[in-house]
């Protein structure tokens, strides 16, 4: 099955690109010119020892995967179309049941001239560090990125995204990144009363994300933008900030972010921030270490009411081992205390005119998982 699957993409991403560029007849040796293939896998186990979080459940899943197929043809030297494929399970998260078995992850077309690239279609989001590489697991320390960081939404843009860089002096460099155009919007929230799955799209969304390189491999970024959402029972605009910092030298990688959305009709307002460090004990054993904050504001009809929650505390640790032709095997376990799980724990109880927060939840969970590319 998954023979004939990739040879009807193969065949799909040949003729679109042979339109594209106008070419009436390719020969063998310029199509293995033209047309480069990339895959990853990221696949795994996870096991929770009581509520089941992230798709994990207490009996455990192997139903955890995130698989990706990119063909990139070069119409020209400055021109290139590129289509990713993308197939994710889920274990038994809420999400599983609003998510195709293969979606279209990329597809756009891709002009350089000079130091301005400009891609149309749907292509990833620079959104903060890692949300470009989202899911290619031989790159990140961990099975996934923070999920409180991501959600399950904004990995790529439906529009214009154009992007330039300039180095500058003693080692320092600028990148910028403009986006127009629409994103999917999936997550799954505790409201004072139920276990929410939320999909929706951010339509008008307009923002930039901007990076500053220094020497010592220090880099830092500031992402905004605005997009108006539209579903039957919300309606209005919402506003998205990120603030990124990062320094990766040869011994290990420390980051940092933090995040907030917020916005109208009904209110919203969530932060979101994780610290991650990353010790490079030997080029093929890697240590890692991370936590998540979250704090999630509840709103109430009588706005007197509303009350921020801290959603989420999680401290991850991972054994990342590195084995031949670019495969990573990680072995992580989380701690996790909270209200957000995939199922329903009431963050908030309201007695007459007052809201009491009631006691959290806690997990531990744990994922042994294989990521490889090429």
């Amino acid at each position: 099955m998954y023979t004939s699957f990739s040879r009807r993409c193969i065949l799909s991403a040949i003729a679109a690109g042979a339109l594209l560029s106008g070419a009436r007849v390719l020969s063998a040796q310029s199509l293995e010119e033209r047309l480069t293939i990339h895959a990853s896998l990221n696949a795994g186990y996870g096991k929770s020892n009581d509520l089941p979080v992230l798709g994990i459940p207490k009996e455990g899943t192997v139903d955890y995967r995130v698989m990706t197929l990119q063909f990139r043809y070069q119409m020209a030297p400055n021109d290139a179309f590129v289509v990713q494929l993308l197939n994710r399970r889920l274990g038994s998260s809420p999400l599983a049941g609003v998510l195709n078995d293969v979606t279209t992850q990329m597809a756009y077309w891709q002009h350089r001239a000079g130091a301005i690239t400009t891609k149309v279609g749907r292509t990833p989001l620079p959104r903060g560090l890692t949300n470009e590489v989202r899911y290619i697991g031989t790159v990140l320390p961990f099975f996934r990125q923070p999920f409180e960081i991501s959600g399950d939404a904004f990995d790529a843009v439906d529009g214009v995204l154009v992007t330039g860089r300039r180095d500058l002096a003693k080692g320092f460099a600028v990148e910028g990144h403009a986006h127009f155009g629409a994103s999917e919007n999936r997550s799954v929230r505790a409201t004072s009363t139920e276990l929410t799955v939320r999909s929706s799209r951010a339509h008008n969304m307009i923002g930039a994300q901007g990076y500053l390189d220094a020497p010592g491999g220090v880099r830092l970024g500031v992402f905004a933008n605005k997009y108006e959402r539209r579903t039957p029972t919300q309606t209005g605009f919402r506003n998205f900030v990120a603030y990124s910092g990062q320094i990766d030298r040869s011994f290990g990688v420390l980051r940092a972010e933090h995040f907030r959305e917020s916005g109208e009709s009904p209110g919203a307002d969530l932060k979101s921030r994780y610290v991650q460090a990353v010790a490079k004990l030997h080029p093929r054993i890697h240590l890692a270490g991370e936590h998540i904050r979250q704090t999630q504001r509840v709103f109430f009809t009588d706005t007197r009411l509303n009350t921020d929650i801290p959603s989420v505390r999680e401290t991850g640790a991972a054994v990342n081992l590195f084995g031949a032709a670019g495969t990573v095997f990680k072995f992580e376990h989380r701690w996790r205390n909270g209200y957000t799980y995939d199922a329903f724990v009431a963050p908030t109880t309201v007695e007459g005119n007052t809201v009491r927060i009631n006691p959290s939840r806690a997990t531990n969970y744990w994922i042994a998982s294989v990521a490889t590319s090429f």
